[in-house]
């Protein structure tokens, strides 16, 4: 989060569904669980979102304003 200024609900909310993912992984290790194609892709969704999100943002704070 150091690349980009999050404020308020955003950071929250990535903060919060990043742990929630890191916290069901690890518990996930200790279990018999296979994640099956539809959850490899929801979790690939996810990222890809998320870095898409950053992306936008940081180039719309880059990007001069025309006037």
């Amino acid at each position: 989060m150091k690349f980009t200024n999050l404020n308020g609900i955003s950071k929250v909310f990535i903060f919060f569904f990043s742990a929630l993912l890191l916290i069901l992984t690890a518990i996930s290790r200790f279990t018999d669980l296979t994640p099956s194609t539809f959850e490899v892709l929801l979790y690939f969704l996810y990222q890809l979102g998320i870095t898409i999100g950053i992306l936008a943002g940081t180039l719309r704070k880059i990007k001069p304003k025309l006037t």
